[in-house]
């Protein structure tokens, strides 16, 4: 592969990211370690961790450690968490924002594949966040162990107006909930398509190369 041609296989790249991002959520797994080996977003925004900051939640249960048929803790998290389904099955437990929100994050224990958050937008719109909507969630199987367990970053298209966790069985476990402000995945794209924008232009330049872009 050429450079030139590497550098628009990028630009290509970023435009479909530029595309996909406006319309639809996206999700990335991973976040930043914790003392007690869970994970917490690197994003400012206001946070719950169910120890000292609680969210006011309609349904659900704030519990700590694990209890076979009911709850599990996500792995390697030794403080209190949040529950749906574990008491009342299926169950939906919904958070209402106030302010411009446009990213979810939170620690996944056990992901199972009746395990399900629906975004509710400013703009009328729902986003669902599932195994069957989002395959990085996958294998949704209940593992209990490492493998389990994820931080789970979400951005919406638009601005978050409420939050339904869903269970359909025993339970949906999650932690270190963080909704805040963040740029979309579209403005990263574009900032993307600039900077490679430039890379190409020199490397035009220091080729001496007579390449037209229609």
């Amino acid at each position: 592969m050429t450079r030139r041609s590497g550098l628009l296989g990028l630009i290509a790249g970023a435009g479909l990211l530029l595309s996909t991002g406006a319309n639809a959520a996206v999700v990335t797994l991973g976040g930043v370690a914790a003392g007690d080996g869970s994970g917490l977003t690197s994003f400012y925004g206001t946070t719950y961790n169910f120890d000292t900051s609680f969210a006011a939640i309609s349904a659900g249960n704030v519990v700590s450690g694990s209890s076979s048929g009911q709850y599990a803790a996500p792995n390697g998290d030794s403080t209190s968490y949040y529950t749906v389904g574990s008491f009342i099955t299926p169950q939906t437990a919904t958070l209402t924002l106030a302010g411009n929100s446009n990213y979810l994050g939170l620690l996944w224990g056990s992901v199972d594949n009746y395990n399900a958050i629906t975004l509710h937008l400013a703009n009328g719109g729902t986003e669902v966040i599932d195994s069957s909507t989002q395959p990085l969630l996958n294998p949704a199987n209940g593992n209990q162990g490492p493998g389990g367990t994820s931080y789970v970053n979400i951005y919406a298209s638009d601005y978050i107006t409420s939050i339904d966790f869903f269970s359909g069985k025993a339970a949906f476990e999650f932690d270190n909930v963080t909704v805040a402000a963040v740029p979309e995945p579209a403005t990263w794209a574009m900032m993307i398509v600039g900077f490679l924008g430039l890379g190409f232009l020199g490397y035009r330049k220091s080729a001496g190369a007579s390449f037209r872009l229609a």
